[in-house]
């Protein structure tokens, strides 16, 4: 009779997971595992509990599927990728090796081992992993998409970017549904080309270096754009209007996304557009001043809107650059903003760092005030972008297991001459960088 009741609550269960009822799905299992404790089900929960984030509750639920049956192969595949999501990337690999020798064709494992080894930095490892999945199921969008990643990590851009032209089979919501033609990169002969911002700021920044090329096939260009971009985007040459999302769009001929651009122009590493600056601040000024006593004004910005775990989390507490307030003759600026403003009245932190986040309306406003700046020390956001576009001197601390635009090592950036790259290595704190920060900034700017 238990029996009965647990199969019944087993397949309801299952039919709220798949809706995406979790939280009602999760009650079910935990009802099934006091009647009745089976792999199965703790798996299950496992993967409930991840989707809702709680991913240690998760690795729980896995363990416990492993007590009952140490070769359950969804319960090691699932255990490795959340092991992964904390940045515990040495345990992860062990784990997902035995699930995929329990099972060779079990494709989530070699798929969550490729991931691991992406963002240990290994992206050769990851690649064979991510083809090894595409060899047991060709259609696997995600394993394409990892691929190009991989690819460009490696620096490998013809081939990365014509490979990450997969991100809109990954993501369908990429996607525009314009009746009019994709461009295919062929010349423009007088025709409109509607350019689209398809990802996030730092995006759009960094990619609309391409719009001069473009320029040249002799069309005209409508740029759409996130609206805090709109102002500055004016100022790109070649750019003849700029509108935001849910504007009237003007009349054109073809689209295409800003991040396709590197593979219709079959960028390498050594043909990236390099006229710099190829943004510029707007002429006006809002009025930075030094604080008296002090040779530099520097920018610091320490959180990122990206809300990344694990290995790739962007985000530096601001408590971890007090040595850097702590050094003598420098004005230092916040250009911080968001939540993480806050952080500067709960640290007392307000006559150490003039606040000029809160200030700023838009990214016009903040190249305005990078304009008045001698350095920009900030955390991998959109910011980055936008000092590297304006040519101004910008350091840039960076996570262990870093994004693919930055490559895999060395201190300089093949997108931005006046970039200086600080590569966190595995099991280094944010105040460990920061402290390397301190030593560079002091021989660099202090030194006789």
């Amino acid at each position: 009779m238990e029996t009965q009741k647990s199969s019944h609550l087993l397949e309801r269960a299952l039919v709220l997971h798949q809706g995406g009822d979790v939280q009602s799905a999760i009650q079910h299992y935990r009802e099934i595992l006091a009647e009745q404790p089976t792999a199965d089900v703790y798996a299950n929960l496992g993967v409930a509990l991840r989707t809702l984030g709680k991913t240690q509750a998760a690795l729980v639920a896995y363990q416990q599927a492993l007590n009952l049956n140490p070769n359950h192969v969804a319960a090691l595949s699932n255990w490795g990728g959340g092991l992964r999501a904390l940045g515990k990337l040495n345990e992860a690999i062990p784990i997902l090796e035995k699930a995929i020798a329990l099972d060779p064709a079990f494709i989530a494992a070699h798929h969550n081992l490729g991931l691991v080894y992406m963002d240990h930095q290994q992206p050769e490892k990851a690649i064979a992993c991510f083809e090894q999945v595409l060899e047991l199921n060709p259609n696997r969008v995600d394993a394409q998409f990892d691929r190009a990643t991989c690819l460009l990590q490696l620096g490998r851009y013809q081939e990365g970017f014509q490979a990450y032209e997969s991100r809109f089979g990954y993501e369908p919501r990429l996607v525009k549904p314009y009746a009019q033609p994709k461009w295919d990169g062929s010349p423009l002969n007088g025709k409109t080309l509607l350019l689209y911002a398809e990802q996030g700021f730092g995006d759009t920044l960094q990619f609309c270096r391409y719009i001069p090329l473009i320029e040249k096939a002799g069309g005209r260009i409508i740029l759409e754009c996130p609206q805090p971009l709109k102002r500055l985007m004016a100022t790109v040459a070649g750019v003849d209007q700029v509108v935001a999302p849910g504007d009237q769009l003007p009349a054109f001929d073809c689209h295409t996304s800003l991040l396709s651009l590197p593979h219709l122009f079959q960028t390498e590493l050594k043909s990236i557009p390099a006229t710099f600056p190829y943004l510029k601040a707007p002429f006006y000024r809002l009025g930075v001043t030094r604080r008296l006593g002090t040779q530099l004004k520097i920018g610091l910005v320490w959180g990122s809107g990206h809300s990344d775990v694990g290995v790739r989390n962007r985000a530096i507490p601001l408590t971890a650059f007090a040595p850097l307030l702590a050094l003598p003759d420098i004005t230092w600026v916040s250009l911080q903003k968001g939540p993480q403003t806050q952080q500067i009245k709960q640290l007392g932190f307000e006559c150490l760092l003039e606040d000029w986040g809160s200030r700023i309306q838009d990214f016009a406003d903040t190249a305005a005030v990078l304009e008045e700046l001698d350095l920009l020390i900030t955390a991998d956001t959109a910011i980055v972008h936008l000092a590297g576009a304006m040519n101004k001197p910008c350091w840039v601390l960076l996570p262990y297991g870093s994004e693919w635009r930055w490559l895999l090592d060395g201190e300089h950036s093949p997108w931005y001459p006046r970039l200086t790259l600080f590569r966190s290595q595995p099991f280094q704190t944010w105040e460990s960088l920061v402290g390397r920060v301190v030593t560079r900034l002091e021989a660099d700017l202090f030194s006789e």
